[in-house]
């Protein structure tokens, strides 16, 4: 009888709790509903905030759910970018929100999936929090208004305004400090709890424990022997393990910009611990299980970065300005998380005029990082009260603060010059892709908002019980003042024009025309449509791909501009064919009234020789044109093509040259199933003297001789494997006085003169 009192108390207690996180998440549902308001009216229709962004996102979650619907690695992908393809490993796809609303998109569509992970990045945010103030302050109403300024503060607001979905979802962000910081207490607390069960019985030692010990009431209190307390531990450091180990992998598939936050993080927490504890190996055990599970589960995405690092967009810091730009105003102020909302209805607009100035000529998605004035309050309060306690947490949210500040100090907008240690980590290879230094801060206020929950935990201690509750209201009424947006937001919606569909039943390659060089999704929303591969594509990370621009076939249909009418290598019908035999573009798609660099005359041109002929259109009304163009599978041959280092053309009574620099890139592609021997031929002239040239191929030199000052002709023989191969042509270089550059040779002609095809027994 009295064990089922027993078990039906521990029924109630556990169904309580489970309704505390339930109400919980359900508080902090409807507070994202009125935080994005109209989202959830054009919930399965419509789009609010940043098309664009909005597209993007739209676009990852269509591809991931094509990919593993075909069996495909949603990490690479062959729509965008064709014929070269795009790697995705470093890209931000979001690939959680994908597996979190998957189901949504099956039942009502990709707009409702993009609108549902927008919901669930406000409510689990604030759940999130809410978990993390409750392992350091006990009830609920502290760590549920916690949560909820959090969720609500400005620097996540703006995300959503720009539709930064991977900036927006920060739920893993406390989900993994709280499994961080579980890993660290949960073996030490359950050896502890042992510990004293085996003491109030009187255990001292003996061979085995007495089995129970009677109490009044007749309830048996069961003792555990030291072999079963031992694997109790082991196994609770196990499941402590893997739980970290798996908010740290979603945290990684959310971004990488949240993995380098979070593995920074880490690392400081990690070093302060086992400096600071007296059971080194135990903890440094645990971390090192937690370390290797952390390596083991994101293996798959190293290795595919390794496999295709050559495609991962990297940049010289010392010599891009334009970057170095970017990083500077993106990194955050010295009072940056001290600054007002911009989304206040009565001093919003005033204060973003203001601190626009801080970071002229850049968005305010990539600097502001306020974090709310009662939010901070509060913080100040558990700092001032329990800073001494929890000193290694503000040593961690100090180190990520001082990062976010980016390379040099700035102070409301004035740059100091003084350096800090962000750039150390703005020269590492890998890293200098993050251009947005600022976002280290969020990692900090995630930390402080356990503050906010430790100071008002005291501030509620200095109240009488009966106005406790007040009190507490007092404070959210007044974050609710501060932090309540006014977003005048519109609704968007995918168009789709029945051109499209037309182009769904015919497949092949598009280029949909103007290619998106700057930040438009139009080619994206008309993809989900066709579904048909692109030429180009909206991406975050765009990749540098010199067959864009340098290939003369698609670098006439994406420029819109005709090719120079005579060249060193010479562009034809016949060369323009066996280009589209390699990139077989079958659909050439106009909006008209885009904004365009070339003109359409230009475009006419280009097809009409390529068609050997006038090309009339397939479809044309007032948006759009379409021409489908013919496929020449019987055209396929070797062709060339300049890449960077050569000078524009010249001409001068009939003779045409390029001169050349002293690195001068040639792209051959050999479009056949087998490897060619390739026979070059190139006229040639040394500039004033004669010039020493050397052409390699996979850091491998195939041919060297010396230009002479008269012009001749010169040969050489070079292996191709199937596909695009790059060539690099080192010549000596002079300086030319008259035209202030250097050079090395005049180029007169340039042409693969005949190949051979090699078969297998060859």
């Amino acid at each position: 009888m009295s064990n089922q009192i027993k078990m039906r108390t521990g029924q109630r207690t556990h169904g309580f709790t489970f309704r505390t996180h339930l109400l919980a998440l359900f508080g902090y549902l409807l507070l994202s509903i009125a935080l994005t308001w109209p989202l959830t009216r054009y919930w399965a229709t419509a789009y609010v905030g940043n098309f664009e962004e909005a597209t993007r996102n739209s676009w990852n979650m269509w591809w991931v759910r094509h990919a593993l619907a075909h069996g495909q690695n949603p990490f690479w992908t062959d729509m965008l970018y064709f014929p070269e393809g795009l790697q995705l490993y470093v890209q931000p796809i979001t690939i959680s929100n994908t597996f979190l609303t998957l189901p949504v998109y099956e039942l009502f569509g990709l707009a409702a999936a993009h609108n549902t992970a927008v919901l669930l990045a406000f409510a689990l945010t604030g759940y999130g929090g809410f978990l993390l103030v409750r392992a350091f302050v006990p009830g609920v109403a502290i760590p549920f208004l916690c949560g909820a300024m959090l969720t609500a503060a400005p620097f996540h607001m703006v995300q959503f305004e720009i539709n930064h979905l991977n900036l927006l979802t920060i739920q893993w962000l406390p989900l993994y400090f709280l499994a961080l910081y579980g890993l660290e207490r949960g073996g030490e607390a359950t050896r502890r709890r042992g510990d004293f069960r085996l003491q109030v019985t009187g255990y001292s030692g003996r061979s085995s424990p007495p089995r129970s010990v009677g109490r009044p009431g007749g309830i048996a209190h069961y003792h555990l022997s030291p072999i079963t307390c031992h694997l109790k531990t082991h196994r609770r450091i196990l499941a402590s393990s893997f739980l970290a180990v798996a908010m740290f992998v979603l945290v990684t598939l959310t971004d990488w910009y949240w993995a380098l936050f979070c593995g920074i993080a880490t690392a400081v927490w990690c070093s302060l611990r086992l400096v600071c504890t007296h059971e080194r190996g135990p903890l440094f055990r645990r971390y090192l299980l937690f370390g290797g599970g952390v390596l083991l589960c994101l293996s798959p995405l190293l290795l595919g970065i390794i496999r295709f690092r050559e495609q991962v967009p990297t940049v010289d810091m010392n010599a891009s300005v334009m970057w170095q730009g970017y990083i500077r105003g993106f990194s955050g102020d010295a009072l940056g998380i001290f600054f007002p909302t911009i989304y206040h209805p009565l001093w919003g607009t005033t204060a973003r005029e203001w601190l626009q100035q801080t970071a002229p000529n850049y968005s305010p998605s990539g600097w502001y990082i306020a974090a709310g004035w009662v939010l901070l309050a509060c913080a100040a309060v558990g700092m001032w009260y329990y800073g001494r306690a929890h000193w290694q947490l503000l040593v961690v949210a100090g180190v990520m603060w001082v990062l976010s500040l980016g390379p040099s100090l700035r102070v409301v907008g004035v740059d100091t010059g003084i350096p800090l240690p962000y750039v150390w980590l703005q020269h590492i290879e890998m890293l200098s892709t993050a251009r947005k230094p600022s976002h280290f801060a969020i990692v900090s206020i995630v930390l402080l908002t356990i503050f906010a929950g430790l100071g008002l935990q005291r501030l509620t201690q200095v109240v009488a019980p009966r106005y406790r509750s007040g009190f507490l209201l007092g404070v959210a009424a007044l974050a609710a003042f501060e932090l309540w947006p006014a977003l005048p937001l519109e609704p968007h919606v995918f168009e789709r024009h029945p051109v499209f569909a037309q182009i769904r039943q015919r497949p092949g390659v598009v280029a949909d025309l103007p290619l998106e060089w700057r930040e438009s999704g139009r080619a994206l929303r008309n993809q989900f449509v066709h579904e048909q591969p692109l030429v180009a594509g909206y991406v975050s990370r765009r990749p540098d791909y010199p067959i864009l621009r340098y290939q003369p076939l698609l670098h006439q249909l994406g420029h819109m501009r005709s090719w120079p009418a005579a060249d060193i290598v010479p562009v034809s019908s016949e060369t323009l064919q066996a280009m589209q035999c390699h990139t077989p573009v079958r659909h050439v798609v106009l909006r008209k009234d885009a904004e365009i660099t070339g003109s359409r005359e230009s475009l006419q041109a280009t097809l009409t020789m390529l068609n050997g002929g006038p090309l009339l259109p397939s479809y044309e009304d007032v948006v759009y044109v379409w021409y489908e163009l013919p496929l020449f599978d019987d055209q396929c041959q070797p062709f060339v093509y300049l890449g960077q280092g050569w000078y524009d053309v010249e001409q001068n009574d009939g003779l045409i040259w390029r001169w050349a620099s002293a690195d001068n890139d040639l792209w051959l592609v050999n479009p056949f199933a087998e490897p060619i021997i390739a026979h070059m031929t190139m006229t040639t002239e040394g500039f004033q003297t004669a010039r020493a040239v050397e052409v390699w191929q996979d850091d491998r030199r195939i041919a060297a001789w010396e230009v002479a000052r008269a012009r001749r002709l010169y040969q050489w023989l070079v292996h191709l494997p199937p596909g695009t191969h790059r060539l690099q042509v080192w010549a000596a270089t002079g300086w030319d006085a008259v035209t202030e550059r250097e050079v090395s040779m005049a180029v007169m002609d340039l042409r693969i003169q005949d190949y051979t095809v090699l078969k297998a027994e060859d």
